[in-house]
């Protein structure tokens, strides 16, 4: 994986650097953009471009990830996803009472209680959305 822009004589915008530099880091975004060098799966995890390797395919490992998120509560997953997603885009102080009830109504699901016994009697949840 890598920027090719130095290597087709073209230049990034400031919003495409601004958020090169914020999941990368100033150095690492440097040396992405000024060799245009393909760099290998190693390195990018190492520049944070990748937040895994997975052995096998690509498809392997998405099905791998994916059944670790199937793992969890339902309620759990969407409301952080939510949550991070309003924290991510800078509107989560607008938009703070939604982003509670998020929180509130997974402490009020039988998910919830669900997973408070499976922890204490040590065995896997059984979620249900609800």
């Amino acid at each position: 994986m890598g920027i090719p822009a130095a290597r087709l004589g073209i230049v990034y915008g400031t919003e495409a650097c601004r958020a090169l530099i914020h999941h990368v880091g100033l150095a690492n975004a440097k040396r992405l953009l000024f060799s245009g060098k393909i760099f290998a799966a190693q390195d990018c995890l190492a520049f944070g471009l990748l937040d895994q390797l997975a052995p096998g395919t690509a498809l392997e490992g998405a099905r791998a990830l994916a059944s670790e998120f199937l793992e969890s509560a339902p309620l759990s997953v969407r409301g952080a996803k939510r949550i991070a997603n309003a924290v991510a885009r800078g509107d989560d102080q607008r938009r703070a009472a939604d982003l509670q009830a998020l929180v509130d109504q997974a402490f009020n699901s039988a998910d919830y209680r669900e997973g408070q016994r499976a922890f204490a009697e040590k065995r896997r949840p059984r979620f249900r959305g609800q």
